[in-house]
């Protein structure tokens, strides 16, 4: 038998002479699991109470929802604070806060805008990220894109800034679109992620 075999709970039952802390998944359950020269144990069971976890702060799959008291969406490793998917867009977006972009310290904002319907007389859309780092009020601005064809955007185009970090200093942190002229049939899609770093 090699470590890390594959047994259904009938199959595994059956094994005989198993050496200590043999890992092997059991299909059944969807689990790995251990020997631990008596019965064969949980793996994720043993380690949330050997290091204290809460298994509570965890969906089936293994995800986080909780990291350092923080409620976080995705892996939670840089944890993902959150993540907004907004689908056929007919008009600009006032500023909205993030969900928990409202801790001091260090994020990084990463967005997808995306024109799904083109207008040939409309005008453009930019989508900004504005918080406030503690000694001024800051803005992450976005390429301005065309709602005259299929147009993307993921890139920021402040050069004083190092990539789409923000040190959040007071506040909140908020997002925004702005459109510039009319829209017309345009729609567009925007997708948007906070992490928190630190």
């Amino acid at each position: 038998m090699s470590i890390f075999s594959a047994y259904t709970t009938e199959d595994r039952d059956a094994l005989a002479s198993v050496p200590f802390y043999t890992i092997i998944f059991n299909t059944s359950t969807s689990q790995y699991e251990y020997w631990n020269g008596a019965i064969w144990q949980g793996l994720l069971g043993d380690i949330v109470t050997t290091f204290g976890l809460i298994a509570s702060n965890f969906l089936v799959g293994g995800k986080f929802t909780v990291y350092d008291s923080l409620a976080v969406e995705g892996m939670g490793v840089p944890p993902i604070l959150d993540a907004v998917n907004l689908t056929s867009q007919t008009a600009a977006i006032a500023p909205v806060n993030f969900d928990n972009g409202n801790v001091v310290g260090d994020y990084r904002a990463a967005y997808y805008m995306v024109v799904t319907n083109a207008h040939a007389a409309a005008g453009t859309i930019r989508f900004d990220v504005t918080y406030n780092d503690g000694s001024a009020a800051r803005t992450l601005t976005g390429q301005t894109v065309s709602l005259a064809a299929l147009n993307k955007s993921n890139l920021w185009t402040n050069t004083d800034t190092n990539g789409s970090l923000i040190h959040l200093g007071s506040g909140n942190i908020a997002y925004s679109v702005t459109l510039t002229g009319s829209i017309g049939n345009a729609i567009y899609a925007l997708y948007v992620t906070l992490e928190r770093l630190r």
